[in-house]
């Protein structure tokens, strides 16, 4: 449900496979869920959570920065590759195609 509602609000596309993106906004609501029950608590208790919250939210924000630029990297790279031009039509005259059939550039 987490991840539906956070691509309901545009923050993770529907091509996420790893759940990086998913994951470090979990960080973050973790994070706001300790501030809100910590301030409901009372003041007491925010001046107990204060020395956790402040490398929470540090820890948080720079997971969901980290899993965007990973994701930027990766396309970056994608985009960068030269095309796969080299797919032969056929096979040559002396070697038999595997099966009787052509060869579609696929490995394996």
């Amino acid at each position: 449900m987490f991840v539906h509602l956070l691509r309901l609000l545009g923050v993770t596309p529907n091509d996420g496979k790893t759940g990086k993106r998913e994951a470090a906004w979990a960080l973050i609501a973790i994070a706001l869920g300790l501030t809100l029950g910590a301030m409901w608590a009372g003041f007491e208790m925010v001046q107990a959570m204060t020395a956790v919250l402040v490398i929470i939210w540090p820890s948080a924000i720079l997971a969901v920065a980290g899993a965007y630029k990973l994701e930027h990297d990766k396309e970056a790279w994608r985009q960068a590759q030269p095309p796969r031009s080299y797919r032969p039509s056929h096979w040559p005259q002396d070697v038999a195609a595997p099966h009787g059939d052509e060869f579609d550039g696929r490995v394996g």
